[in-house]
C-alpha cells in the first residue's frame, strides 16, 4: 500500500494544521524527550495518515515502531486478562511486549465496548511508566475521554498519563477520502 507522506497531508489547507508543530514532529525529537502525541479530530481528518507517517519516518530511522487499532488491543488484554492467575504471567509479559516499543500507534482509542476498563488503565499505567512514546488517534477529545469510561477515574487517569507530556493536535477540515479539491 502507499506509504503516508506528511507533506501529501499538509497539501490541504482546509487542515488547518499546525504546521511548525507538524514540520517539529516529523524530526522526531518527541521520542527522545519520550513525550506522546495525541491526534483528534472527526474521521477523515488526516489522524491516521499522520500517526503513519510518522511511524514510517521511524521505522526509516531503524527505531522499533507497532501499530495497532485500540479495539484489537482491547480484545487481546481482556482475552488474557480472564485468565486465572496461573496464567497471569501471559497478560504481563503481553502488556511488557507493547510497553517496550519506542513508538507505538494507537488508533481508534477508545473505539470499543470495553467489560473491563481497568485492564485498560493496567495498560497504559505500564506503557506510562516505562516512558516510551505513544501516539494515540481518537475521535474524542481528551477531555471528553473520561465521559467515555463507564468507571470516569479511569478515563481520567489514562487521559492525565498521556497529556501530561504530550503534544496535542486536533486535526479539522473535510473527510479527506471523501474530499474532492477545486470541485464545486
Amino acid at each position: 500500500s502507499n506509504v503516508p507522506d506528511i507533506e501529501d497531508l499538509l497539501k490541504y489547507p482546509e487542515r488547518q494544521l499546525d504546521l511548525q508543530m507538524i514540520h517539529d514532529l516529523s524530526e522526531l525529537h518527541f521520542l527522545k524527550a519520550h513525550e506522546d502525541i495525541i491526534l483528534w479530530g472527526s474521521p477523515g481528518t488526516g489522524k491516521t495518515w499522520l500517526a503513519k507517517a510518522l511511524l514510517h519516518l521511524a521505522c526509516k530511522k531503524h527505531i522499533r515502531s507497532r501499530w495497532i487499532s485500540f479495539p484489537v488491543l482491547y480484545r487481546e488484554l481482556e482475552n488474557l486478562g480472564k485468565a486465572n492467575a496461573k496464567e497471569q504471567d501471559t497478560f504481563d509479559s503481553r502488556v511488557r511486549y507493547y510497553s517496550n516499543f519506542p513508538l507505538l500507534c494507537i488508533d481508534e482509542f477508545p473505539n470499543s465496548k470495553m467489560k473491563n476498563e481497568f485492564l485498560v488503565q493496567e495498560f497504559f499505567n505500564e506503557r506510562c511508566s516505562v516512558g516510551n512514546s505513544t501516539i494515540i488517534c481518537s475521535q474524542a477529545s481528551p477531555e471528553k475521554w473520561p465521559e467515555l469510561f463507564e468507571v470516569k477515574s479511569f478515563g481520567e487517569s489514562i487521559r492525565g498519563r498521556l497529556q501530561e507530556h504530550a503534544h496535542i493536535l486536533e486535526m479539522k477540515g473535510p473527510d479527506l477520502r471523501l474530499y474532492k479539491p477545486n470541485s464545486d
